[in-house]
């Protein structure tokens, strides 16, 4: 089961869309799985992996990085 915070950004000198996902934002991300498993106990025997995916857009050919199991 996987919960997936989504970043995007163009290039502008910031940094990677993934160094903006901060520890106050995985709190929230992991606050949101467990009240999301606890709402549906069909599912409390998974368990919750967190995600960031990255999209970063340049001029045409933007790209998408997906990293598993980010934090948690």
């Amino acid at each position: 089961l996987c919960f997936a915070e989504v970043k995007t950004r163009k290039p502008s000198g910031y940094g990677r869309p993934c160094e903006a996902v901060d520890r106050r934002k995985q709190i929230r991300l992991i606050n949101t799985a467990n009240l999301f498993l606890k709402l549906n106990p069909a599912l409390r025997s998974y368990s919750p992996r967190m995600d960031i995916i990255e999209v970063e857009l340049f001029d045409g050919a933007d790209k998408v990085t997906h990293i598993t199991g980010a934090f948690g």
